[in-house]
């Protein structure tokens, strides 16, 4: 069975719209599963399994599900506000779907280093994005963090996707959860899309609610929340849209043209959501998989079917845009820049980052 039709099956199970057979297979896989992410986190307690240590603060930002809640708007997020208060902070990730293997460093602050795909497309767009922080990919987050410790010189490290990772120490542990389904069914892995149960809340110095609708309440969340972690602070962020830029040089800015949207990123609707609310003239819309490298030929076939909706442009976000940099492009292409934004007392932000630099100076 190809790779994209299970994805498309399992979700159908999450969503509870799927054969009970096919649901009551993954159950039972689910149950293995979370024995195994139980056993796991007895015996670090125990302190069988032992985290490796570095001498500066290390902040972990990840979450509980498996799907987009915008770990990559809020590593950028982070670092924007470590820089504010005076700190040098580094960025260190998996750089999942890049090509080759083994520590590379992205950038070093000043200047890209490397391709997109030998990056991976979220470094490489933080790289891009955050001038004056260094970006290092690693599957070994310990060696990595050494490895960006003698070259670069941080004074702090930030670890995209991180929350599951428990190998090297972490200071504080920032978790993202998607307001609009913060949980899913309930279910672990693969039968639902909880990467660990409700009671890995505990371990969050911070949690952060994203993509909260307006017409959903804050207040069954929290008192879930509560229920695991009493004392946790909880901020909301919101993603914050920009006017499209193009990443073709010389090319014009937006002019109101239709547009054919597209993307390949963990939380398509969220995208699709975020155009609806814009001003922007979209006909039509294709989602691919999270982290898709796109080939000439399909953009080929994205333009023609733009066209048969009559759009005479494509927009994506930035990091499909990435994916596309070095591909002929058939129409115009566009980008939507997206921030995300914490909101509220910016006092208990500051001062939780405060806090996981041991309140000190930089």
């Amino acid at each position: 069975m190809a790779t994209g039709s299970l994805r498309r099956r399992i979700l159908h199970v999450w969503s509870g719209d799927a054969p009970k057979l096919f649901s009551a297979g993954l159950a039972v896989l689910s149950l293995g599963y979370g024995a195994l992410v139980r056993l796991r986190e007895v015996c670090y307690r125990l302190g069988i399994f032992r985290a490796r240590t570095l001498p500066i603060p290390v902040i972990g930002i990840g979450n509980l599900t498996s799907g987009g809640t915008g770990k990559t708007p809020m590593v950028e997020e982070v670092a924007r506000a470590l820089l504010e208060l005076g700190w040098k902070p580094a960025v260190l990730s998996r750089g999942y779907g890049r090509t080759g293997g083994g520590i590379v460093a992205v950038s070093d602050g000043a200047r890209l280093l490397v391709s997109p795909r030998k990056a991976g497309d979220e470094p490489f767009l933080l790289a891009r994005r955050l001038p004056g922080v260094p970006v290092v990919v690693g599957a070994h987050r310990h060696r990595a963090g050494r490895f960006c410790l003698e070259r670069f010189c941080p004074s702090v490290l930030i670890l995209d996707d991180a929350y599951q990772h428990r190998t090297l120490k972490k200071d504080g542990e920032i978790l993202l959860m998607n307001g609009a389904d913060p949980w899913g069914n309930g279910w672990l892995l693969p039968r639902g899309p909880l990467r660990e149960p409700l009671s890995a809340l505990r371990r969050a110095s911070l949690i952060v609610i994203t993509d909260l609708r307006a017409s959903e309440s804050l207040q069954p969340i929290l008192e879930r929340i509560r229920r695991y972690h009493p004392d946790a602070p909880v901020l909301v962020a919101e993603r914050e849209a920009f006017a499209p830029v193009s990443p073709d040089p010389g090319q014009p800015d937006y002019d109101g043209r239709p547009l054919f949207a597209f993307c390949g990123i963990a939380n398509p609707e969220g995208f699709r959501r975020a155009l609806a609310e814009s001003k922007l003239t979209v006909v039509g819309f294709t989602a691919f998989p999270d982290h898709h490298w796109y080939s000439e030929r399909q953009l080929r076939e994205l333009a023609d079917e733009a066209r048969r909706h009559g759009a005479s442009g494509l927009i994506t976000t930035e990091k499909d845009g990435v994916r596309c940099e070095a591909i002929a492009r058939p129409l115009p292409l566009w980008v939507a820049p997206i921030r995300l934004r914490v909101k509220g007392d910016q006092k208990i932000w500051h001062d939780h980052l405060l806090a996981v630099m041991k309140c000190g100076s930089p």
